[in-house]
């Protein structure tokens, strides 16, 4: 087929001279661009096709092997969020954002055990980083991309300014890319799930968050309760010292880890790994390192405040 379109575009495209110019100095030179300009668009025009073609084996792939468990667990993450809204005191001014993070509170702990589990099975070797996948780093980027799509949902229809909500938007779909991309070749599980266990610090957040809620009755026992103050201040320690450990030192463990192992691939998985893999899933745990710092310093300023006895409402 590409050998019919380069005949076609050869006879259709062929560089014909206006009569009387065949003796002009710049004939040859401007037949000679010609000649450049139409390798350049076959050659464009074949990778578009081999593209195509591989974008369409690997999501035919993705559909048959992934897509109904991803799908499975969608509807069970959406399921989850309505009986936590239901759960969400009926008092709180927020009620929305009140069931998701009760949601995320209960959630994090399933994904943080998977990533942990798989991160510990899959680290021994560069080729098992590389090739090599197990049940845990499976189920664990299936269950992150569904509730990423669940996430995504109820971010776009929470209060606030889309601005506001485009670094969140964005983290959920690149994070979505980077694993779909793993379930579909069965390589980079080991940084899929190295990077999984950032949700460690979800559980923090979430109990910050119902914290900060006015309503939901949380707010009040962490205010007024001599035991809720103690837990809010422990919530915060472990905030603080969870965002240290696995987002800013694990991150930046992963791009260590990983531009590491691409020095000394062999050349058998070298050659199987594509661009994307390459340059996409560093880049993107950049981004989420990045975003980590922004948010670390607001954690910080929160937990200096509450430990000297300076915060306010707004904690």
């Amino acid at each position: 087929k590409a050998r019919v379109v380069q005949r076609g575009a050869l006879s259709t495209h062929r560089y014909r001279e206006p009569a009387g110019e065949r003796d002009s100095k710049d004939f040859t030179e401007r037949r000679r661009r010609h000649s450049w300009t139409l390798l350049n668009l076959q050659l464009n025009e074949r990778r578009g096709v081999v593209a195509t073609s591989m974008a369409s084996a690997l999501l035919a792939r993705l559909q048959a092997e992934h897509g109904t468990e991803i799908l499975a667990y969608t509807a069970a993450g959406c399921a989850g969020m309505l009986l936590c809204y239901g759960l969400a005191p009926k008092t709180c001014k927020d009620r929305l954002s009140m069931a998701n993070s009760i949601f995320w509170f209960l959630a994090a702990p399933a994904l943080t055990y998977h990533s942990i589990t798989a991160t510990l099975a899959l680290g021994a070797s560069v080729e098992s980083r590389w090739t090599a996948g197990s049940h845990h780093s499976v189920e664990f980027q299936r269950a992150y991309v569904a509730l990423q799509i669940v996430a995504s949902c109820m971010e776009l229809i929470k209060s606030g300014s889309f601005q506001s909500k485009m670094p969140m938007l964005a983290h959920h779909a690149l994070s979505c890319f980077c694993y779909l991309t793993s379930l579909v070749t069965g390589r980079l599980h080991f940084f899929a799930v190295l990077d999984g266990c950032c949700e460690t610090t979800t559980i923090f957040v979430s109990f910050l968050q119902m914290s900060r809620m006015e309503g939901g009755g949380i707010d009040e026992w962490t205010k007024s309760d001599p035991v809720g103050k103690k837990a809010h201040l422990v919530n915060g320690g472990l905030l603080w010292l969870s965002f240290v450990v696995f987002r800013l030192v694990l991150f930046t463990v992963v791009l260590v880890v990983f531009g590491h192992d691409s020095l000394v691939l062999p050349p058998q998985i070298w050659d199987k790994v594509s661009a994307v893999e390459l340059t996409v899933n560093p880049a993107v745990t950049v981004f989420l390192l990045i975003l980590s710092v922004g948010w670390f310093k607001k954690i910080h300023v929160g937990l200096v405040k509450a430990l000297s006895g300076k915060a306010d409402k707004s904690r």
